[in-house]
């Protein structure tokens, strides 16, 4: 996940929540039941949404890996190297090649 949609999610949680809390009490401190199921109905689809979201995304793209890795393998002759750490911690250094 990208590390930018975790807290928009969790802010947009949080908002919605809130609004839905607020509009509950409002509602039932009011006594005006027929009005206010309409917008909680609202609120409860939007924090569905909200947490479904991030899943369908994954849903979506749960095969670009190995397509990605199928296209590098073909398309330029490349291979797993599964020795030693992985490239995000090892040490790059550029060397001429002649």
């Amino acid at each position: 996940m990208d590390p930018f949609v975790l807290p928009l999610m969790v802010f947009w949680l949080a908002v919605v929540g809130f609004g839905a809390l607020q509009e509950l009490i409002h509602a039932h401190s009011a006594r005006s039941y027929g009005s206010a199921w309409s917008e909680e109905l609202v609120l409860a689809g939007m924090f569905l949404f909200g947490l479904l979201l991030p899943r369908f995304g994954q849903w979506i793209g749960r095969s670009e890996e190995r397509d990605l890795r199928e296209l590098l393998e073909t398309t330029l002759a490349a291979r797993v190297d599964d020795s030693g750490p992985p490239l995000s911690v090892r040490k790059i250094e550029n060397k001429p090649l002649g």
